[in-house]
């Protein structure tokens, strides 16, 4: 253990004098005043944001090099960064840059290039360092609303060449932070079966309210003192404001002491993308899931797999256990050194009191966080790796039988619980016939609904893996995707009336491709028996390809082709003329 305290405690300085060391080598990536809407470590979905988000005023601004270098990755996306480009610095870094509406030119017409090369418009491409150079200040692309962005901007990231993990960009100058960070209230929580407050097995929320003189925030003084025994852990609720007003960032650095003793020490410097999903035990999930709550806990789980853990005692609990009166101090500090504190007096316990642990239900089975394996029977289990719970779980294990369909139905944990990686399905398919084995897959079900497992034969099981507890079965997927032409309509000026417009006319064609089953399919379209880069359109799974004006005169025909995960195929014709 203190071998390994020893090797984080040395990443960390490395890390913090690479930091420091690029502060002289980045320029902003926008020619226009920065604004930072949303900030390093704020709390996503399944993860804590990487970088930072620069508003581009709501229009496509020139995007420039952060720092001289050559294009190492380019990737076009439908979801995640969209169009974002990866460039290489000699000084060991990686500057990203995602969400573009558009590339340079040179990049352009390499891009397509790739996409043709490809037959997809989705191309994630390693590009060789002596391709695409740029010097500082350089345009490298236009701002945009790519891929999964709701609103113009520019996603903005710092990593580390070799290993690809992502700094803060704060720490390379990035921003003029002024403000101090916010917590808007303070939580306090009892260890599961091992503690109290005010004698409840619940959370203290204590709200901040600010002052409208001084502006700064403080518990009410009619707070009751909190009275706490047993071992009792704290945490907060808010973020800091970097830029934009009324946006919450993650906070840099937070402290938890008792009696002037630390027990907690958090820094968001640094993680790895495989770290990134922590966030899920970095709040409170159950909250989270039940009331979109973002309680944030200041105690490291047994399995952290993330680092931005730097200090705990007793994994940031503390054992109540005197009668008598404690200091408890939160302090928040940003990377400009800006700083927050909050005190607070709690009591001991009045009495000695006695804590054991829940027993096990009968439906649930205890999981380490090393993992293990879930079985109830010869034709279903469940396995779990050591990177798939953050601390002991109680896991429910149900198989519910299901006569004359090829598998029972699992019930396994709650949605209440989270996963870091994922589970490990396993069926062993029942009363199927051979021509169907190809199409059986695993399915997790939802009411009367099914969202389909990438799903896979391991000799007589087939296997899938998910990174969320439900409910599962096999089905089979024997449904082709499905192709619709979506013609353009416009009013004649003449009647009044809303006429489709042919292909010619409208001078594109769009359609809708979906499948309804497991979502999992490719396809192809073509223009004469040559294949056309169909472009997204508004609307989801909706496509276009514009007509080419060297088109010539007379029959055309556009073409489809479609292939589920499952080998259903489908296809599409749609005749045209150019008059």
């Amino acid at each position: 253990m203190l071998k390994l305290q020893g090797l984080i405690f040395c990443l960390g300085i490395a890390a913090h004098s690479l930091a420091q060391s690029g502060k002289q080598v980045f320029i902003s990536p926008l020619k226009i005043p920065l604004v930072i809407t949303a900030g390093f470590g704020e709390i996503r979905p399944n993860h804590f944001h990487s970088g930072l988000d620069f508003s581009t005023q709501g229009k496509e601004q020139d995007v420039v090099a952060s720092a001289s270098g050559y294009i190492s990755r380019i990737k076009v996306s439908l979801s995640g960064y969209g169009n974002a480009l990866y460039m290489d610095h000699p000084e060991g870094y990686t500057t990203v840059y995602a969400h573009l509406s558009q590339f340079a030119a040179p990049l352009q017409e390499y891009v397509l290039k790739m996409q043709k090369a490809a037959k997809d418009y989705e191309i994630d491409v390693l590009v060789d360092s002596a391709m695409f150079s740029f010097k500082q200040g350089e345009v490298i692309g236009k701002s945009g609303n790519s891929g999964s962005s709701t609103a113009p901007h520019l996603h903005f990231e710092i990593r580390d060449k070799v290993i690809e993990n992502v700094f803060n960009p704060l720490l390379f100058g990035f921003g003029n932070d002024k403000t101090t960070p916010a917590p808007s209230s303070l939580l306090i929580f009892p260890k599961e079966d091992y503690g109290k407050v005010n004698n409840a097995k619940s959370y203290l929320r204590l709200p901040l309210y600010r002052n409208s003189k001084t502006g700064e925030r403080s518990i009410s003084s009619k707070t009751a003192t909190p009275r706490l025994s047993g071992w009792v852990g704290f945490g907060f609720e808010g973020g800091d404001v970097i830029g934009k007003p009324g946006n919450y960032s993650g906070i840099y650095q937070v402290r938890v002491l008792v009696d002037d003793l630390e027990i907690f020490k958090s820094r968001m410097d640094e993680f790895s993308f495989d770290e990134s999903r922590s966030v899920n035990c970095w709040i409170d999930y159950k909250e989270k899931k039940r009331g979109n709550k973002k309680y944030q806990r200041c105690v490291v789980p047994a399995n952290p797999l993330i680092g931005i853990y730097k200090a705990s005692l007793n994994q940031g609990y503390f054992n109540f256990k005197e009668n008598r009166k404690y200091k408890i101090t939160w302090e928040f500090s940003d990377v400009a050194g800006n700083k927050t504190v909050q005190n607070l007096d709690v009591n001991g316990p009045s009495a000695v009191e006695k804590f054991a642990s829940s027993a096990v239900l009968a439906s649930y089975q205890r999981m380490l966080p090393s993992g293990g394996i879930l079985q109830q029977n010869e034709n279903a289990r469940v396995q779990f790796s050591k990177r798939c719970f953050y601390d002991t779980t109680d896991v429910k294990f149900v198989v519910h039988p299901q006569p004359g369909k090829y598998s029972s139905l699992i019930e396994v944990g709650s949605v209440y619980q989270p996963l870091h990686s994922g589970m490990k399905l396993k069926f062993k398919p029942q009363n199927y016939p051979p021509s169907l084995r190809e199409k059986l897959c695993i399915a997790e079900k939802t009411g009367g609904k099914y969202d389909v497992l990438s799903t896979s034969w391991e000799g007589d099981w087939l296997t899938a893996s998910s990174k969320y507890f439900g409910d599962f079965e096999v089905i089979a997927d024997t449904i082709p995707p499905k192709i619709q032409y979506l013609p353009r309509k416009a009013k004649n000026k003449k009647t009044g009336r809303l006429e489709t417009l042919s292909p010619a006319k409208a001078g594109y064609i769009k359609i809708l491709v979906t499948d309804p089953v497991s979502g999992s399919f490719s396809w192809q379209a073509y223009i004469d028996n040559e294949w056309v880069l169909m472009y997204p359109a508004s609307g989801k799974n909706s496509w276009y390809v514009n007509l080419d004006k060297n088109l010539s005169q007379g029959e055309h025909l556009f073409k489809v082709n479609a292939v589920d995960e499952y080998n259903n195929e489908s296809s599409f014709e749609l005749p045209f003329t150019i008059p």
